[in-house]
């Protein structure tokens, strides 16, 4: 990562800055995917402790079907809203553009 960022470094401060915003606003997304990571699992495990190997398998299935439409939803939403995102983290206009 370290390498990564030296190498960003050299086309200047704006696409730093705007890999910054972008590292920023992709978290929030992030956090979504690993709560529903955590309560997919914690479904599957309560049903194969009960014996439930059927139940655990629909369990798991319906956790991944609900976060795919939600991760969808949530990746239209924040393509529809790049721009007032980006603008809303900062108001430099070159750094706006490559964060869209």
């Amino acid at each position: 990562m370290l390498i990564f960022l030296g190498f960003l470094t050299t086309y200047g401060n704006a696409p730093f800055a705007a890999y910054g915003i972008g590292i920023s606003l992709l978290s929030l997304i992030i956090v979504v995917a690993f709560s529903f990571a955590i309560s997919g699992a914690t479904l599957v495990s309560q049903h194969l402790g009960a014996g439930d190997a059927d139940g655990a398998y629909q369990a798991g299935w319906r956790t991944m079907r609900t976060a795919f439409y939600i991760m969808l939803i949530g990746a239209i939403i924040m393509r529809c809203s790049a721009s007032p995102l980006a603008h809303f983290m900062i108001i430099d206009p070159q750094v706006v553009h490559y964060v869209i």
